[in-house]
């Protein structure tokens, strides 16, 4: 499959994630983005991420000024993991993944299928074989389920 189609493919499975589905894949692409920097480069996840500030600045004026104190947006990002899903469109949020996501959509792509048809569980064990990991998937899950219901 070409990168267009990937791409693509990627973009029809996001769509059909609900919020709480769409909260689960966010928590899954940091979860590997930290330790490894899987999914999206590190110049594009930063793109990503002041592309969603400056929207909910706009769409949202209690929300900090991206340009005013780093440390301040930085402290409310950390304590709302999830404020550009409840901020925006939906959908604006998923076209931007689309945009910036550049490593591995294949498998993102079946991540957010499983997400939706299979759940968090299917999802992560599918990570696990894909990515050639050994993590332990109760533990995980256990932990995502306790981090969406903290701060949904």
């Amino acid at each position: 499959m070409n990168d267009l189609t990937i791409k693509e493919e990627l973009k029809q499975n996001l769509m059909k994630l609900n919020k709480e589905q769409f909260k689960i894949f966010w928590g899954m692409l940091v979860h590997y983005w930290l330790p490894d920097r899987l999914f999206i480069s590190n110049q594009n996840f930063l793109n990503l991420w002041c592309e969603l500030n400056l929207l909910c600045y706009r769409s949202d004026e209690s929300f900090p000024s991206p340009y005013d104190d780093h440390n301040l947006i930085k402290s409310f990002c950390e304590a709302h993991p999830y404020y550009f899903i409840d901020i925006l469109d939906l959908d604006i949020v998923k076209n931007l993944f689309c945009d910036y996501l550049n490593d591995k959509i294949d498998i993102l792509s079946t991540i957010a299928q499983k997400l939706h048809t299979e759940g968090l569980r299917a999802s992560y064990e599918y990570s696990n074989e894909a990515l050639g990991l050994n993590e332990n998937v109760e533990e995980i899950v256990a932990k995502a389920e306790k981090h969406i219901k903290e701060f949904s």
